[in-house]
């Protein structure tokens, strides 16, 4: 049945007879009223007449962007004929070529232009119409312009869009961008691209003003600001190249346009930190900020993210959800909804298909399966996407390899079959690369001339290649490749197919091929230490660091040997990032210095009488050589300590058995590294009220007992428990110190009992083991009591000082964003009149068995995710199941290492942070969740350092009540010290603490005075389905299948 339907004309027409004097087009000097414009249109219009052409014929236009160029496309539509920009700029063969695919019968044009492939009509000759005939209505399915894009077989592709698809978009972005008749909306896109439309068409239908900019505006971002305020433009649609470029000139203290209400960003990728620079310019402002998406082939523009606040919690900007009129599907391999596939666009935006080109169209616009309308299509993206947990779609790659260039499609095999036409290739390969922080297209080239294994790199320009590069003359300037390297043939994998990742990579910027063209090339460190970190090579250099197998630990180290070489790179980047272009962010550091003084760091609150005491203080403390703030984690035990000092919290034990142990020796031996690290010394001062200070003093008492427990039959019977939980409710005494002692009890004539009890105020569980292993490595050296003076470490208060130049301001703001809208009633375990009663923790240790362990691992690192996270998602998915509420938050113990600071610190470097665990809303994978868990961790990474206190004071209140520790740190490289057992004491009443063995351990403290045993017994029943689901891969969605109808595996029992 034909539908007949008001085109976009019709709209348009009504807002000229409503306001014929509002001013439609402003160009340079140029301004043109909606009447004006619409008696330019019907002069086009009645020229057009005269050359006898049918509805549905091809017309081109080659106009510079102006007022003539926009009554052009308008015309043409009122006419019935089907509009088909042609960018001027083009070689004259693509535009030949171009019009030879559209069957043009007819091209607009002005008298600058010369053209013999079809008949050409000179706009400026078009006299005024006599009269202005209304619009008339149009078939839905009528062709209204086509748009070329780069294809496959070595010709471009003509993508045919209707009227009802004009229509249906012009609605859709009217509505989205809130466009008014007030409105002053910018022009910037060549006619070429299918975003001029989308600039053009709805700005008139809603009656506003299209403000055309001037061609060099997007060539350099330093006049953008001045033209948008200049011409009070409300309305921006921005490529991300330019909008980035600006976003940095706004950072250097440029004042945003006041008259800006709406951006829009798109065209290709839209990094996270420019969008988190944008919204700390305009987020006070109001300015309504948008991240578009759409293939050509669904009419311009198909889904929307608008970034609201900062977006604390997303890794990769999101390209959001689908428009009005369009419907997203992502689509696994067999065509079934996934929560990660391709992605398939539906609905009244799909396009009409490939002119002339039949079977590319069958290929790319399949039946809508899911559509209710007969003959319904969908598009074949060739995306592959995911869906995050607010059901937006995330961008994560292609199915093929089409390139995305400043954002412009690029179909390689069109270049590459022109390139092997060219004399003496034998093939060719084109590909995206970067040389130093650009992309560029890189053309590989086999032919006879290039030397046996040995590739020669050119650039365009040079005469080697000049053959190859006049192949591609005719493409456009985005479409010519800037590099060439010829081989004398192409690499090949075992299967004989072409290995793509075999292909070399460009020399460094700021190196070029010389005069012969021989490679120099500079080895990369960050390739170079990932292979030292992981032990291998990763081979697929496009998968993120955890997705090829490494771990926190290994990050931790890829970081530090980077930094031991001068190089600085963010834990965020190098876990959020594809391996291969990590090299493009690294920058250059100098090393840091040890502190030089006594008084090292002072609050920076103090008073005048503050700083005079403390000073006079400090001239009494004879044995003090230094003096520090504390860290957040350290203020906050410290209090906690101050408050329960019978409690025993934050008393850190590490005991086991030791044979042939020479006492005096190992004594030595602790005296030596204690006598280096300033924080074993250490003690703290109240002496300021509210304003804890950390004194490093310049030596201490060791505090040895030694006793006799000869005859007993068990180190670990109920004496052993007993005496640690004795030692453990000693407790130390903050301000004299030591905050630690020793115990040694012999057993028999050859073993001792060990005991190393300390305050966690002191280390945390990673630096105790480098403790360890320092004086193990000291206890197999120590010969004779004449010991060499130690020589110092790196002093705990760098760490201090690395926290005091972090951005905090930016990091509460983070996670101020990842905790909003957080139920303030949350999800608690514990009854609150229980919350100060006198603690009674009772200790429970398990172990998974090897399968379900090996399973657990292996289903992490298939969703690319780390076994924290995999284990972290599983007891809050039971925690949410048991508390019915689709989101939970769990206290986490993170490390913080920062590796510009050197291996030799130790002390507390670590914090407790909210860990807010919310469940998908549509259904998918646990695989996909614990993707998108691990980006909202990765994207954390920065900002981990941020005290509790600080995060929960914008919170007004706890956040938790239950802890998950992941005790993640390097093993000790000694026997006896992998020998001993740590034993560990939190404040919160139910902990989850995990070994990462190669079966995993899983210790839980539960305080029975706050938690019931049947409580725990749930939620381990809960934390077990979990992982079976977790392990299977099951569909989870909502609380109600958080941990899905699996079945309790038998690999485990928990005896409470």
């Amino acid at each position: 049945m034909t539908l007949m339907i008001d085109s976009v004309l019709a709209l348009i027409e009504r807002r000229v007879l409503a306001a014929p004097h509002a001013i439609a087009i402003e160009s340079g000097t140029d301004r043109v009223s909606y009447a004006a414009l619409w008696q330019r249109v019907a002069a086009i219009a009645a020229q057009l007449d005269t050359y006898g052409l049918r509805a549905g014929d091809a017309v081109g236009v080659a106009l510079p962007r102006g007022s003539d160029w926009v009554a052009s496309l308008l015309a043409i539509l009122k006419s019935g004929l089907v509009y088909v920009p042609v960018n001027p700029a083009l070689p004259r063969a693509r535009q030949y070529e171009m019009a030879d695919i559209a069957s043009m019968r007819l091209l607009l044009t002005d008298a600058r232009q010369d053209w013999a492939i079809c008949p050409a009509l000179n706009i400026a000759g078009c006299q005024p119409s006599a009269s202005v005939s209304p619009v008339n209505a149009v078939i839905e399915t009528a062709l209204a312009y086509l748009i070329f894009t780069s294809g496959t077989s070595g010709t471009p592709k003509a993508v045919a869009i209707s009227h009802g698809n004009l229509v249906v978009h012009c609605g859709s972005i009217s509505n989205a961008y809130r466009l008014r008749a007030e409105d002053r909306v910018l022009q910037t896109c060549a006619i070429g691209f299918d975003i001029s439309i989308e600039e053009v068409i709805p700005t008139l239908c809603a009656g506003a003003c299209l403000v055309i900019a001037p061609d060099q505006i997007g060539l350099r971002a330093g006049g953008l600001t001045g033209f948008l305020a200049e011409s009070a433009i409300s309305v921006a649609n921005l490529p991300t190249a330019l909008w980035s470029a600006w976003v940095d000139e706004l950072r250097a203290g440029v004042a945003l346009p006041s008259a800006l209400r709406c951006v829009v960003v798109g065209g290709e990728a839209c990094p996270i930190a420019k969008i988190h620079a944008w919204n700390a310019l305009a987020a006070t402002r109001g300015v309504l900020t948008v991240n578009a998406y759409g293939p050509t082939e669904t009419t311009i523009t198909s889904t929307l993210w608008i970034v609201r606040d900062r977006p604390a919690h997303v890794v990769h900007v999101p390209i959001g959800e689908a428009l009005p009129g369009a419907h997203a599907y992502v689509l696994d391999p067999t065509g079934a909804p996934a929560g990660s596939g391709e992605l398939f666009l539906g609905g009244a935006l799909v396009g009409q298909g490939y002119v002339a080109q039949p079977a590319l169209t069958a290929a790319a616009f399949v039946p809508d399966p899911f559509s209710n309308q007969p003959g319904a299509r969908m598009y074949r993206t060739g995306d592959q996407v995911h869906w995050n947990l607010d059901g937006a779609l995330i961008l994560t790659g292609r199915v093929d390899r089409q390139i995305k260039l400043r954002g412009y499609r690029i179909e390689p095999a069109e270049i590459e079959r022109r390139l092997e036409r060219a004399p003496g290739v034998r093939a060719a390969v084109v590909k995206r690369c970067m040389y130093g922080v650009q992309p560029v297209l890189v053309a590989y080239v086999a032919t006879a001339a290039a030397p046996l294994g040995t590739p020669q790199f050119f650039t365009a320009q040079m005469p080697a290649v000049a053959s190859m590069s006049a192949s591609v003359n005719a493409l456009p300037d985005y479409m010519r490749p800037a590099w060439y390297v010829l081989l004398s043939a192409m690499p090949l994998n075992a299967n004989d197919k072409l290995d793509y990742r075999g292909l070399p990579e460009l020399p460094v910027a700021d190196e070029s091929a010389d005069a012969s063209g021989a490679e120099r090339l500079v080895q990369d460190p960050v390739v170079d230490c990932i292979r030292q970190c992981l032990g291998r090579d990763p081979n697929d250099w496009s998968l993120r660091f955890f997705e090829a197998g490494g771990d926190s630990i290994q990050a931790v180290r890829v970081l530090a040997a980077l930094r031991q070489r001068g190089f600085g790179l963010s834990a965020s980047t190098l876990l959020t990032l594809p391996m291969g272009e990590l090299s493009c962010h690294v920058t250059t550091i100098a090393p840091v210095s040890a502190p030089a003084n006594a008084i090292d760091h002072l609050p920076p609150d103090l008073t005048p009488q503050e700083h005079l005491r403390l000073r006079n203080a400090v001239r009494n403390w004879t044995d003090v050589e230094q003096v520090s703030v504390l860290t957040p984690v350290q203020l906050g035990m410290v209090y906690r300590s101050l408050h329960a000092v019978n409690e025993g919290r934050y008393v850190e034990q590490v005991e086991g058995v030791l044979e042939d142990l020479d006492v005096h020796r190992f004594q030595r031996a602790w005296r030596h590294v204690i006598a280096r690290h300033g924080i074993l010394r250490a003690s703290f001062s109240l002496l300021l009220p509210n304003k804890p200070l950390l004194l490093f003093r310049r030596q201490v008492e060791m505090d040895w007992q030694t006793v006799d427990w000869t005859g007993r039959s068990d180190e670990h019977d109920e004496t052993l428990a007993s005496w640690l939980a004795a030692d453990r409710a000693r407790g130390f005494d903050l301000t004299e110190g030591p905050l630690q002692r020793f115990h040694l009890a012999a057993l028999d004539q050859r073993r001792i009992h060990f005991c190393w009890s300390y305050h966690h105020a002191l280390l945390d569980g990673w630096s105790d083991i480098d403790v360890l292993d320092q004086v193990f490595d000291q206890y197999a050296r120590v010969e004779d009591a004449s010991d060499p003076a130690p020589s110092p470490a790196t002093s705990f208060s760098t760490y201090v000082k690395w926290l005091q130049r972090q951005d905090s301001a930016s990091s509460a703001a983070f996670w101020q964003n990842r905790l909003r809208s957080l139920d303030p009633r949350k999800p608690w375990l514990i009854a609150t009149d229980t919350m100060h009663a006198t603690p009674n923790v009772l200790r429970l240790e398990c172990r998974l068995d090897s399968a379900t362990t090996t399973a657990i691992r292996s289903a992490a690192q298939s969703a690319g995710c780390t076994l924290n996270t995999a284990l972290v998602a599983a007891w809050g998915a039971s925690v949410a199941e048991l508390k019915a509420c689709p989101e939970v938050v769990l206290g986490g113990i993170v490390a913080i290492r920062p590796v510009e600071l050197g291996p030799e610190v130790i002390g507390p470097m670590l914090n407790l942070l909210p860990q807010r665990l919310s469940l998908p809303k549509v259904a998918m994978n646990w695989s996909s969740w614990l993707a998108q868990l691990q980006q909202l961790q990765s994207a954390a990474l920065d900002h981990q350092y941020l005290g509790l206190d600080q995060i929960e004071r914008a919170e007004s209140g706890p956040l938790f009540d239950t802890l998950f520790v992941f005790e993640n740190y390097p093993a000790a490289r000694h026997p006896s010290a992998r020998a001993l057992r740590s034993h560990t004491q939190t404040e919160f009443p139910l902990s989850l603490l995990v070994w990462p063995d190669a079966m995993i351990k899983i210790e839980i403290l539960l305080d029975t005075t706050r938690v019931s045993t049947p409580l725990l017994e749930q939620l381990w029943a809960g934390f077990l389905r979990a992982l079976k689901s977790l392990a299977d891969d099951r569909v989870i969605a909502g609380v109600a299948a958080s941990t899905g109808a699996a079945e309790m595996p038998d690999c485990v029992e928990l005896e409470i």
